[in-house]
């Protein structure tokens, strides 16, 4: 979203020649022949008036803030922690079959390149295998 886009809504609304409110705003969202007629208005790209179209009720709540900060607050932020628990669970089982829960020295590593040394002070169950391998190291 640009946040000249939105300042130039802020403008419009609070402009009296225009005389555009919220509502006219959701109208116009609501209508594909609106909003593209409103892009050529606000002198914006329609795909831009789209995406603000789809956060909206952020703009409304946050109507008095700073262009950037109504900008930050339409980033849709996803986590993890945030998804049912059955669909963490199965990406987390996806995920564990995609990398190995052992660790293993790929086959281009040059084995003279190792740091043996500091190799025995690794508790991974790869070093140690490694290490078993190669005694005399």
């Amino acid at each position: 979203m640009d946040t000249r886009v939105i300042a130039n809504i802020q403008n419009r609304i609070n402009n009296p020649l225009f005389s555009l409110t919220i509502s006219d705003y959701e109208l116009m969202c609501s209508n594909k022949m609106i909003t593209k007629m409103m892009s050529k208005v606000l002198e914006c790209d329609e795909k831009q008036l789209k995406k603000f179209c789809k956060y909206i009720n952020v703009f409304k709540e946050n109507i008095k803030s700073s262009p950037e900060s109504i900008k930050n607050k339409m980033k849709h932020k996803m986590t993890l922690n945030k998804l049912p628990e059955e669909l963490r669970t199965q990406i987390v089982q996806k995920y564990m079959t995609l990398f190995p829960t052992k660790y293993e020295l790929r086959d281009w590593i040059p084995l003279e390149k190792l740091d043996w040394a500091n190799l025995s002070k690794n508790p991974n169950d790869g070093a140690i295998e490694l290490l078993k391998k190669h005694k005399k190291k």
